[in-house]
């Protein structure tokens, strides 16, 4: 059984309040309210019981939330479903591309928002990690990687 107190050496088992959290801080970038830190999360699940029909979806996650919240419905940014019935065989047939582009305008120069009192604001999100199995890697991250090279 692995100690707990071990995963520090293991560099991609890490708690989000971990290293990145601390860079961003550091950075400066956690100290406006209207910045956030993302998780991409790939994932497949049945919608049914007693079903074999699996249906994927690509979320984003806030972790700037606490984590009781984090994962409430309401918090989930869905960017994408991958239909079933069955998880795919090798890979993904859908481009990576409005995603990324999003998150890069995102990053580099931000959306123009308005708050709820009028004033008008910029939201800057960064995406820190990726969440998903080794076989969402290989079936969906890989061939983005390949894709935007």
């Amino acid at each position: 059984m692995v100690n707990p107190a071990d995963f520090s050496k293991y560099r991609y088992v890490c708690d989000v309040y971990g290293d990145v959290w601390k860079s961003f801080v550091e950075s400066g970038f956690l100290h406006l309210p209207l910045n956030f830190l993302l998780t991409l999360n790939v994932d497949w699940f049945s919608p049914f019981d007693c079903s074999r029909y699996s249906v994927g979806a690509i979320y984003l996650t806030i972790q700037n939330l606490p984590r009781s919240l984090r994962y409430h419905p309401d918090k989930i940014i869905l960017v994408g479903i991958i239909p079933g019935p069955t998880e795919p065989k090798h890979t993904i047939n859908s481009s990576p591309a409005p995603l990324v582009q999003e998150l890069q305008k995102a990053w580099v120069s931000g959306i123009a928002g308005t708050t709820p009192s009028g004033v008008q604001t910029v939201i800057r999100v960064a995406l820190s990690c990726v969440a998903c199995d080794i076989l969402a890697t290989r079936r969906y991250l890989a061939s983005w990687v390949l894709e935007l090279h």
